[in-house]
Formats: C-alpha cells, structure tokens, sequence
C-alpha cells in the first residue's frame, strides 16, 4: 500500500506547483506580487511581473509562462520586456520560437536567451521580446492577444490589462526617482 501511495503523493506536490492565475487578480494585487531586485554591484534595478501561464494548462507535456521585466540602471533609461520560457517533454521538439505578433499585426522579434535540455529530457526554451513605455502604456487599456511562432510551433499569449497596470505602477514606483 505504501509504494501506491508514493505516486499519488508525488503527483500531489508537483500539482502545488503550478503557477497561479493572474488574469483575475487587481492591478493593486499585481503590482504588490510583482518583484523588485536591486542589484547594488551592476547599480541595477530590475522589476519583474507575476509570471502568466499561457498554452495549454492540461498537457503536462509543455509548461509555459511569460512576465513582463523592466529594469534600470543608474542614472540611465528603464528597459522593458517579455520574458518567455517553455518546457516541453522529450517526445517533443524544440519550437526555435523567433518571432511574436499581436492581435494588430505588429510584429516582433524575439532573442534568443538559451535553449537547454534540463530534467528528464526536457527541452527549456528562453526567448525574449523588447517592448517601449509607449507600447505597455497601450497595452493598459485593454488585452493583449500575442501569438509567438517558431520553426516547430506556434502558441498564444494573452497577457490582461490588470497585470500591465499593476506591473507598471510598481515600475513606476521603484524606478521613478532613479
């Protein structure tokens, strides 16, 4: 009986892991969760949104999610963007994600930040995608539908009003007198 029980219990604690749901939280609830780092070395600082799950939540095979990243350094300009990272199983391929769209057909690039087979043969992808303050600030009024595309893949992103809201009153916050 207890050999039984250790699969379910397994299965249990990687289930706790998940990310939480951030498209229903207020702006003030994510403008609380979304985290400062202050790196006194380079003299940066580095603003990072809740991350947002986006893909198919149920295939165990792909785990996906986003955040939203400014950061400043001292006495110069506060860089914003897209941070996307998925991991998809070994049975399969690499997406080679290389560009986003919006629901507007602007286009954007995205670099690439590694690509690395990790746990169990799972394939982590780390690509990012430069924004300006004119774009999110755009993005405040209502959501924003991406679709990224690769050479293997493509998949979606909806990244809510509420999170860039609350995202960036804490950008604002912490890099305003900086």
């Amino acid at each position: 009986m207890k050999i039984l029980l250790l699969p379910v219990c397994l299965i249990a604690l990687v289930g706790c892991q998940s990310v939480p749901d951030v498209s229903h939280a207020t702006s003030g609830e994510i403008s609380q969760n979304s985290e400062v780092e202050r790196d006194t070395y380079r003299k940066t600082v580095t603003v990072q949104s809740p991350k947002i799950h986006f893909g198919n939540t149920r295939n165990v095979a792909w785990n996906s999610t986003c955040q939203l990243i400014a950061q400043k350094h001292e006495g110069g300009t506060t860089t914003y963007s897209l941070l996307i990272i998925t991991t998809r199983s070994h049975t399969h391929n690499a997406a080679v994600w290389n560009h986003a769209t919006d629901q507007k057909g602007r286009r954007f690039p995205l670099e690439k930040e590694s690509s690395e087979v990790v746990s169990l043969g799972a394939h982590q992808e780390v690509v990012s995608m430069d924004l300006d303050r004119t774009y999110l600030d755009g993005m405040r009024a209502a959501d924003t539908t991406l679709r990224i595309d690769g050479v293997a893949d493509s998949d979606q992103i909806v990244i809510t009003a509420n999170v860039v809201d609350g995202f960036l009153h804490r950008v604002d916050g912490e890099l305003a007198s900086r």
